[in-house]
């Protein structure tokens, strides 16, 4: 009964999900956007012996698998069979639920950073290499030197001078800090970023497999299904700066946290701002393509919405 019964703290964890950095739930959850809407679940274990119960906390990811999202909190069967304030089930409840989100949090930040320290590493591995390879054809080009004056005289044709492949090489070192090497090293790191975090996921081929096909012609019409919303242009969106597609993925991401009246619209706005999305225009109006975009997807799934 439990399992099916919707716990206020299973609320709770929904919530913590929600507001986690999507980086962050990448390495949390392997692929979040299957999972989505995040349905936290409960199952007690009782120890009648010890008179102790253990609560866990987890995410139905289909039909035959779970994500758990922390260890089993322990409390006394006293406790768990103590009646809430207002009457309506058990204290299924443990004051540590708390300090694991605030914990949780911070080790999934210290993996990230850990991540990005590492590409960091080697983006300065690859520049260290490139500057000894340019200091090795500057050494070749100082051996030669000598065998230039013969064949000066033997072809009379001209060879640079030393100051010339002295200036040379200073433009390739410039050129190291260029626009266009900055963004190369962008890409780069967005590259590797990306390499990182699939290190911590299961692989899709092996997940599939495991699939029957009719979880996969789901899937496969889910993404089809979200592809569509993306690219769906509402009036008004030249109003929000950069790629129309980023904010919709963000906005798409909160849907069921509105859906839920969860999430207000001027506080998806605030979670937009927090997620680097700029505007040209005020606030109010800013509002009327993030609602039409919102309506349009509750089209789209089927539900009914009130914004």
């Amino acid at each position: 009964m439990h399992i099916i019964e919707k716990r206020p703290q299973d609320r709770a964890w929904n919530m913590f999900l929600l507001d986690l950095d999507p980086h962050l739930l990448d390495i949390l959850l392997q692929q979040p956007s299957k999972y989505e809407p995040f349905d936290t679940r409960s199952i007690v274990y009782i120890n009648p012996a010890e008179r102790t119960c253990k609560i866990l906390r987890f995410l139905m990811t289909n039909q035959r698998h779970a994500f758990v999202l922390a260890t089993p909190f322990e409390i006394s069967l006293e406790q768990a069979l103590s009646i809430t304030v207002d009457m309506e089930g058990f204290q299924l409840y443990s004051q540590e639920e708390n300090n694991q989100m605030a914990i949780l949090k911070e080790e999934l930040m210290a993996k990230y950073y850990q991540i990005l320290a590492e590409e960091e590493r080697n983006l300065k591995e690859r520049a260290s290499r490139t500057k000894v390879h340019l200091q090795e054809e500057m050494d070749d080009q100082n051996q030669t030197i000598p065998n230039l004056d013969k064949k000066i005289n033997k072809w009379g044709k001209r060879i640079r001078s030393q100051e010339e492949m002295d200036e040379d090489l200073a433009k390739r070192f410039q050129a190291l800090n260029s626009p266009y090497m900055k963004r190369k090293a962008e890409l780069l790191i967005q590259s590797a970023r990306q390499h990182i975090l699939q290190q911590h996921t299961v692989k899709e081929d092996s997940e599939q497999s495991d699939m029957t096909t009719e979880e996969k012609v789901a899937m496969k019409k889910r993404e089809e299904r979200k592809e569509k919303i993306l690219n769906h242009k509402v009036a008004g969106e030249m109003y929000i700066n950069g790629n129309p597609r980023k904010w919709k993925e963000l906005v798409l991401y909160k849907f069921n946290a509105v859906y839920r009246n969860e999430m207000t619209l001027p506080q998806l706005l605030d979670y937009l701002k927090r997620n680097n999305i700029t505007f040209n225009q005020s606030e109010k109006l800013v509002i009327y393509p993030i609602r039409e975009f919102l309506l349009y997807i509750a089209k789209e799934v089927g539900k009914d919405l009130n914004v």
